[in-house]
């Protein structure tokens, strides 16, 4: 590279990094800003849920909608939701299928219970009744960090069935029969259930995105910075 052209880049260069960069790292600022209010908005939610009245099931509902439902429980065909942590105890989350009068199927969420620390065999889980009148909230299904390479039921496994992180896919394969997207979080007060009332999966915290917004604007700034002392450096070299 010539002498003229190596000091048209070294021109350039500032004005080039700052034309690109500085939007992107605003924007990804403003982006972990608005995963934080919307962080902000789901505990919010989760919070008033729990004194609003029970709306009837249907679909497409927000998450934690608190809803009602009644049907028929499938006790027979139950799934053991592994690695769920209580009071620092490692346990099961007990998932059991809901058959509603419309024919949906529904997975609440019955609560927690201890696990067998050898887990030699899975804990014995019951219902007081075969059909249930239940209320809860709508919440997602729990997903890993890092989609597993398979994360589906056992088919031939015995039941109740240990899965970890199942897609909703895999629990209706399971089942023989389609499920609705959403899982029903029993009540703590509602009958046929164990251990309830902690805290769903919020993902990131809102403090987190805080902090991630802070560090890009942090990086905007350091890139404005950087700019004006090459332009001041040229200034001065002219």
């Amino acid at each position: 590279m010539s002498r003229s052209a190596q000091g048209r880049w070294q021109r350039v260069a500032p004005n080039l990094a700052l034309l690109v960069l500085l939007p992107l790292l605003l924007w990804l600022g403003d982006w972990q800003l608005d995963r934080a209010e919307q962080k902000r908005g789901l505990v919010a939610a989760h919070a008033a849920a729990a004194a609003t009245p029970p709306t009837p099931y249907a679909a497409a509902l927000a998450r934690f909608t608190r809803v009602a439902a009644a049907g028929r429980w499938d006790d027979a065909h139950q799934f053991l939701l592994d690695a769920a942590v209580h009071e620092g105890q490692v346990g099961y989350r007990v998932l059991t299928p809901l058959l509603l009068a419309d024919g949906r199927w529904l997975i609440v969420d019955r609560g927690w219970v201890p696990g067998d620390p050898a887990r030699r065999a899975p804990p014995t889980i019951a219902l007081q009744s075969e059909t249930a009148a239940v209320t809860g909230l709508i919440d997602d299904f729990p997903r890993a960090g890092i989609a597993l390479a398979s994360a589906d039921p056992v088919r031939d496994a015995p039941w109740p069935r240990v899965v970890l992180y199942p897609a909703v896919e895999a629990l209706a394969d399971a089942l023989g029969h389609p499920v609705e997207p959403v899982l029903i979080r029993l009540d703590p007060a509602a009958a046929d259930g164990y251990a309830r009332g902690f805290a769903p999966d919020f993902g990131v915290s809102r403090a987190r995105h805080l902090g991630y917004a802070a560090t890009w604007f942090l990086l905007a700034l350091t890139l404005v910075v950087l700019w004006l002392r090459a332009m001041f450096r040229m200034r001065g070299e002219r």
